[in-house]
């Protein structure tokens, strides 16, 4: 239910276990992700309306599990009428409860995930997935060639409330205007506009991926640019570490200092590919659709069990 990259994801790697799973939403993203169910449709004639209401909700009479990525008050009390007996499970996406993301009311869910593992600090009977990304199709296939000039993917805006405001564009602006001084020859380019459809065609213009920092760690975007092969950097504080062992993404403070040593050291060609490689296999050993959905269900078996 409510749709994302995460639960587009997440629903994916359920199909490729064997599972029927739906991604179940009140209307579409605007940033493209693919949705099996759209409850509230408008893109067709008003009269047809109720009636694809009505057959949209007899199609999920079947289902065990409600997979909640989003409150969306109106829609799950329907279902809830439709459907009391399947098992609810709620999905944080942000690092912290706030006005975008508030807890859901007590007794609602039978289970509760946190995309960011910064959560667990204020939801401490969470558990913790993994972001999704399929392995299979997120990658580059065409060699990467050295490049007189090196692309700088950074984040930006992804939302109403400007989640890029985080990233400190400040910040990397001098790091870079200070690697320029020394002679590199390096660019920005940002990740903003962009439909997830459209999303491939992004990466291959990039070399290395600077996340926004807010989280605490890493977001959406790292294990995409990852499963790409792309070298990362990304924030994760140090007390989070623990649920990232053997993470090749290079540790980066929102410091000029430090962006412009981690970026420097991954201008070198081979430290690219050698990063990037590394970024690759962790990707699909961490954040691969079928592991993640197999962490997911291993938990969704428990509670209705």
């Amino acid at each position: 239910m409510g749709n994302s990259g995460v639960g587009t994801g997440i629903s994916a790697g359920l199909r490729k276990l064997g599972h029927t799973s739906r991604v179940l939403v009140e209307r579409p993203h605007p940033f493209g992700f693919k949705e099996d169910i759209i409850i509230f449709p408008t893109k067709i004639p008003s009269h047809f309306r109720t009636l694809k209401i009505i057959k949209n909700l007899l199609s999920i009479r079947d289902v065990d599990i409600f997979h909640e990525h989003m409150i969306i008050d109106p829609l799950y009390k329907i279902l809830k009428l439709h459907n009391a007996s399947a098992k609810k499970v709620f999905h944080y996406h942000t690092s912290s409860s706030n006005q975008y993301e508030p807890d859901p009311p007590n007794g609602r869910h039978h289970s509760k995930f946190v995309a960011v593992p910064t959560r667990l600090k204020v939801n401490k009977n969470s558990i913790w997935i993994p972001l999704p990304v399929d392995t299979e199709t997120m990658k580059i296939t065409e060699p990467k060639v050295e490049k007189k000039e090196i692309t700088v993917g950074v984040g930006s805006d992804f939302s109403d409330h400007s989640k890029g405001k985080f990233l400190r564009m400040d910040l990397v602006n001098d790091a870079i205007e200070n690697l320029q001084n020394k002679g590199y020859k390096i660019n920005t380019l940002e990740f903003k506009g962009y439909k997830h459809t459209d999303v491939l065609h992004y990466w291959k213009k990039i070399d290395i991926w600077l996340d926004r920092f807010h989280l605490g760690f890493y977001g959406f975007t790292v294990p995409e640019a990852a499963s790409c092969g792309i070298p990362v950097l990304c924030e994760i504080d140090e007390d989070l570490e623990q649920y990232v062992p053997n993470c090749p993404f290079l540790r980066t403070k929102p410091s000029v200092d430090n962006i412009e040593s981690n970026l420097e050291y991954l201008l070198s060609y081979s430290n690219q590919q050698h990063v990037g490689k590394k970024c690759r296999e962790y990707a699909i050993q961490k954040h691969d659709i079928v592991k993640v959905a197999q962490k997911c269900l291993d938990e969704y078996k428990r509670i209705l069990n």
